[in-house]
């Protein structure tokens, strides 16, 4: 993978965690939102619901009161309980409303079915009371006009419980709705126990008789039931943060109901329990009664009304947070993405695009594409100028090591054609000095044959000049010896002069070699690590080159020691000839004829002697001719065996030249 696309890759999965994130948060936001939602629908629903529960309590306390008259029921009765029955059914068609244009969940579809069926029962046992209401006392069934209202009290209970089913398990409540919520049940209940109660001082006061035994252990258990209730109202006023205005409302529901109105019912118990068989005297009769009784009751309502719109506005305000919230989010996540593409672009552009061609570059540089642009940009990332920049030396550096190894190859190539040049004139001197071996083994053949045939003739020679004499014979020999000794001397001389010549070649191909070895341990040491092989080779040649360099040398002054002492036994020849010519003039009358035939013999003497030497001469010479090429032949193989290494060692084969150099001259 590319490193381009690695880094937008990273990037990427950065930006898409992060819209992840975003994406949870506000779906989080969302899901808050909805269950905000169904508990503003809900607790608006529980409220209107709870609202109507109280209308049909008090529905159905009037109608238990109506049901203990002797007559049927009077007018004003009828009408309260009519407008009690209006208001429930509004209130509970109004919850209904709610419920059904609230969003669908488990415990609506319950509560929708459920109420269906408790407001058909209630519509039933309406009907049923309505039907005796409408009859006298007596005609009247005595046991269900009891239990009706009983029945009546067990289905407000029973929707009163319907309605918790609109509330659904949630994560959003806090304890401002939790407190508001339990404030609304349990003012309910006092409202409901309390108006249960209720009912029978009511009966009491309107018909002026005592309350009987098995109504006063209900009565008992109501009011217990009541101030249970208000018992966990007070601990949830204390333990919670409510709104003032419902702090307000149970202090005075305190002292309208547990303190006036608990004052009055338990005076009426009283007074009913100490009459005995006579007709209690009450002290308030049923109007002031149902009047004192509906003041502490309704501000239970009230407070249980007030405190479920309150339950609602702080629903109505969490969802317009809520709302809030999910658009704030929505923005915030709009605006990530839109952050993401801009981030995603510019580094697409001042990275991405830049590091992608950065590696066409430097793919087109590991190709040998040393005449590649390099791109620069002033508004690069600071990371990505470096980059450049470095590439820029890089491939600076790459044409710098290009031009050293055309140079090296340059070196090498020279080199190499030295060494064959040097090769093949060893061969050729090789060949010359085995010619010219071959050539002295045969002239020596040649002068030994010579040599006895001479031997023979002096000695035919000798016998004739015999009679010559002491003197001749003496100067004679002392005439030859010398002009021998002259002449051997002079071609010595000749011969050695030509030896320094030869000697002079060696040395010359000696110091070309040695020129050589010097360039290239110079190019080798420009080429660096490149040039060390070749360093060593280069090494190698000049120290030959400086071994046969002081062997010619050496050499060299031998054979000029040799010219100087022939020199000096030619001069002192030359002093001596005078003399035996003198002595060879005083006997030449005698010794003519033998004279002239000893001369012939001794000139053919030294010439044959003077071949011999040369000859000899010649033979060690190329006999060492001879190792000396041999020994330069096995030195150039060398170097072209460890030129060749070099080359085959990462360095291309260099192109041949051909050099003018001292070796061919001397081939």
């Amino acid at each position: 993978m590319k490193i381009s696309r690695l880094v937008f890759a990273a990037f990427l999965a950065v930006g898409i965690f992060a819209a992840v994130k975003f994406v949870l948060s506000v779906g989080g936001s969302w899901q808050d939102y909805r269950n905000v939602v169904r508990m503003a629908d809900a607790s608006k629903a529980n409220s209107t619901w709870a609202a109507g529960t109280i209308a049909l309590s008090l529905e159905r306390s009037v109608t238990q009161v109506a049901l203990s008259l002797d007559e049927p029921v009077p007018s004003e009765f009828r009408q309260l309980i009519d407008e009690q029955r209006q208001d429930a059914e509004r209130l509970l068609r109004d919850a209904i409303s709610i419920s059904q244009a609230a969003a669908p969940s488990a415990g609506r579809d319950a509560f929708l079915a459920i109420s269906a069926k408790s407001i058909a029962a209630v519509d039933a046992l309406r009907a049923e009371i309505d039907t005796m209401l409408s009859k006298p006392k007596t005609e009247r069934n005595p046991l269900r006009a009891k239990q009706l209202p009983f029945e009546l009290k067990h289905e407000i209970s029973q929707m009163k419980a319907d309605g918790l089913l609109l509330t659904p398990a949630n994560k959003v409540s806090s304890d401002v709705s939790t407190a508001l919520a339990g404030v609304q049940d349990k003012a309910w209940e006092v409202r409901e126990f309390g108006g249960r109660a209720r009912t029978y001082f009511a009966i009491a006061t309107l018909n002026g008789t005592r309350i009987p035994v098995d109504y006063l252990n209900l009565i008992s258990a109501d009011e217990n039931r009541a101030a249970t209730a208000w018992a966990a109202l007070l601990n949830l006023a204390t333990a919670s943060v409510l709104p003032q205005s419902i702090l307000e409302r149970i202090e005075t529901g305190k002292s309208l109901y547990f303190e006036e109105y608990v004052a009055l019912t338990d005076s009426l118990k009283e007074i009913s329990t100490g009459a005995g068989q006579n007709a209690p005297i009450y002290p308030v009769d049923f109007p002031a009664f149902f009047e004192m009784s509906n003041e502490a009751l309704d501000h239970m309502t009230a407070l249980s009304n007030a405190a479920g719109d309150d339950l609602v506005a702080y629903w109505d305000a969490r969802r317009s947070s809520a709302l809030i919230g999910l658009v704030v989010n929505m923005a915030l996540l709009l605006a990530l993405g839109g952050v993401v593409a801009v981030v995603l672009s510019m580094l697409h552009k001042r990275l991405v695009s830049r590091l992608e061609a950065t590696t066409e570059a430097l793919e087109s540089l590991s190709c040998g594409e040393l005449d590649v642009e390099i791109d620069t940009r002033d508004n690069d990332l600071a990371e990505v100028a470096r980059l450049v920049a470095a590439l820029e030396v890089f491939r600076d550096n790459m044409r710098k090591t290009e031009r050293l190894r055309q140079s090296l190859q340059d070196v090498l190539a020279n080199a190499l054609t030295n060494s064959e040049s040097v090769a093949s004139a060893a061969v050729g001197l090789q060949r010359s000095s085995e010619q010219i071996s071959r050539g002295a083994e045969t002239q020596a053949a040649s002068a030994q044959q010579a040599s006895a045939a001479i031997e023979e003739m002096s000695a035919s020679i000798g016998q004739s000049a015999t009679n010559a004499g002491q003197t001749e014979e003496i100067a004679t020999k002392a005439s030859a010896k010398a002009q021998s000794s002259g002449e051997a001397v002079t071609n010595a001389v000749t011969a050695v002069q030509e030896i320094v010549e030869k000697i002079g070649v060696v040395q010359e191909i000696a110091r070309q070699t040695d020129l050589l070895a010097l360039n290239a341990a110079v190019e080798a040491a420009r080429a660096g690590s490149y040039g060390k092989g070749f360093a060593v080779v280069a090494a190698e040649v000049r120290k030959l080159a400086e071994r046969s360099r002081i062997a010619a040398m050496e050499i060299s002054q031998l054979s000029t020691t040799t010219v100087e002492a022939a020199g000096d036994a030619r001069g002192q020849i030359e002093e001596l000839v005078p003399e035996i010519r003198r002595t060879a003039d005083l006997v030449q009358e005698i010794s003519a004829a033998a004279r002239e035939q000893s001369m012939g013999a001794e000139q053919i003497t030294r010439s044959i002697r003077e071949l011999d030497q040369v000859i000899q001469q010649n033979a060690a010479t190329s006999d060492h001719a001879r190792d000396l090429a041999q020994d330069l032949s096995s030195q150039a193989d060398e170097l072209r065996h460890i030129i060749g290494e070099s080359n085959e060692d990462g360095t291309d084969q260099p192109e041949k030249r051909t050099p003018t150099s001292t070796l061919e001259l001397a081939a």
